[in-house]
């Protein structure tokens, strides 16, 4: 009886590496991904939040998210607004002073992770694995590291790898929790890292994350802390309208 205690004892320790020890394939947690956000069924969400620029104070934002792919993301500033609009690959930077700057943009995280154009589980799952073959991730490459205190699978990438393109899925909640990426930022090419923090918080539910935070090259450019956020909203088009390339936005 005592060998078999002990026997036991020593079972009951090695489990959990013996649970972490099979990796499924990325077909598998991206179609558990899929699952995840196609059951919270967003079309339209506005999200207020309060968003850190390097070492100045935090200001009050508003994200708003529209299918398929559009975003607005703007603060007041004095007695007008700055606001980022993105609408189908291209996007629009409105200074408080209305002079706009357009650009075409290859891969918008916010919008193409957090709200994919597709409804429907089975077309969502084919759309990440579509936009993981434009971003040349490796499917064949998973595996299993720490994010903010809990488990995620990465898939493109060894957990240590900095260098290459990677989106990270939560083990448990199959939430995406980061995707890095190489990109553009004030004229200098480099990596981006978006992280997706604090699913299921009270102010978001698993609509959203409860922070987003985005660093260039391992050095923050933004940390927004998520105060509310409203599903089902209506959101007017006119609010992701582009304007023109040096115009005055009204």
């Amino acid at each position: 009886m005592r060998r078999l205690g002990i026997l036991i004892v020593i079972l009951a320790a090695l489990a959990p590496g013996l649970a972490h020890a099979y990796i499924p394939p990325a077909s598998f947690i991206v179609g558990k991904l899929a699952e995840k956000r196609a059951a919270l069924n967003l079309s339209e969400i506005e999200v207020f939040m309060e968003t850190g620029y390097g070492a100045s104070e935090p200001v009050v934002e508003k994200l708003l998210l529209k299918r398929p792919q559009r975003m607005r993301w703007s603060r007041v500033e004095g007695e007008s607004e700055w606001a980022y609009i993105y609408k189908d690959g291209e996007a629009a930077e409105v200074s408080s002073k209305g002079e706009v700057k357009r650009a075409k943009v290859e891969f918008e995280p916010i919008v193409e992770v957090l709200i994919p154009k597709a409804q429907a589980q089975d077309p969502m799952r084919d759309e990440y694995l579509a936009l993981m073959r434009r971003l040349q991730i490796d499917p064949q490459s998973v595996s299993l590291a720490r994010f903010a205190s809990r488990v995620a699978y990465v898939i493109g990438a060894s957990a240590k790898d900095r260098d290459r393109h990677q989106l990270w899925i939560d083990k448990d909640s199959f939430q995406p929790v980061r995707v890095m990426f190489r990109g553009e930022y004030q004229g200098k090419k480099g990596m981006w890292d978006y992280q997706f923090r604090e699913f299921g918080a009270r102010e978001t539910g698993d609509a959203f994350p409860r922070v987003i935070e985005r660093l260039f090259d391992g050095k923050v450019v933004s940390h927004s802390e998520v105060e509310k956020v409203q599903a089902g909203v209506k959101l007017p088009e006119a609010s992701f309208q582009l304007p023109g390339v040096g115009s005055k936005a009204k």
